[in-house]
């Protein structure tokens, strides 16, 4: 993956955590968020490490410090504050380029949060700003880093692959989940089907791509309606290698096209 200019990443909030799933950018970002990872470092110093100081780690530590306008009255400004105020959880998720409009693969963290700080500032020579720090919290979805990318669905008999999911080197860990959007009945015919499935091989130009997941969702247009939206998610099978991708096909006539299916990897 080529390299991205921090121009391009992406910081969302969701009022109602992450479970909801209905993310608004905060486009007034002032620079660059400063994002921490890592984890809690234990000490097990020992006699016999030669006199060297040896650790551990701990449990993993994440923290988002960002800063925008002092502006009472903005959506994204009054919610945070109501967050911080009420000490009520917000969902956050911070990525690497645009999750909503992503080809290619976007990661990043994904968490519910309590606003740990806000802080204006009152720079006599600048507008007002708020520094910001949002923290993990306690939570039913605990904190996960995603990998995720779209794929616009075959028009007619056809059959597409998604972009790459790059599992990294080791035995390939962590979920995989398919979201197929909702189809009209011009999209997906009476008795139609469109078939998501995931193929894997050792190498990304998927030289010789094996069957992972065989059939992971199937939507069959029905009474006029087209077909719902549909859900995969699961533990990483065995068998997955280092290189992941979703293929569509679709049985009919139907021009699904302007419609995508996602394609991410949770860890």
């Amino acid at each position: 993956m080529a390299a991205r200019y921090g121009l391009h990443g992406k910081l969302f909030y969701d009022a109602s955590g992450v479970a909801d799933d209905t993310w608004i950018e905060i486009t007034k970002v002032i620079g660059q968020p400063v994002i921490t990872e890592g984890a809690t470092e234990n000490d097990v110093t020992r006699r016999a490490g030669g006199g060297w100081e040896e650790s551990e780690p701990g449990a993993f530590a994440l923290s988002i410090d960002f800063v925008i306008p002092w502006e009472p009255g903005d959506t994204v400004f009054d919610a945070l504050h109501a967050a911080f105020l009420n000490d009520t959880t917000i969902g956050i998720a911070a990525f690497d380029g645009d999750y909503a409009a992503a080809t290619a693969t976007v990661k990043g963290p994904e968490f519910d949060a309590v606003v740990t700080k806000f802080q204006p500032g009152q720079v006599i020579d600048n507008i007002q700003m708020t520094d910001i720090t949002v923290e993990p919290t306690l939570s039913d979805t605990p904190p996960y880093y995603w990998t995720t990318l779209l794929r616009a669905l075959p028009n007619g008999i056809a059959n597409v692959d998604s972009g790459t999911i790059d599992c990294g080197p080791g035995t390939p860990v962590g979920t995989l989940e398919i979201e197929a959007p909702v189809l009209t009945t011009g999209e997906l015919p009476d008795a139609e089907t469109m078939t998501y499935d995931i193929i894997t091989d050792t190498t990304a130009d998927f030289a010789t791509p094996t069957t992972l997941v065989d059939d992971a969702i199937t939507q069959t247009g029905a009474a006029g309606a087209g077909a719902a939206l549909a859900n995969y998610s699961a533990a990483m099978p065995a068998g997955a290698e280092r290189y992941l991708k979703l293929n569509v096909a679709n049985s009919g006539a139907g021009n699904a096209s302007a419609k995508n299916a996602r394609f991410s990897l949770l860890m």
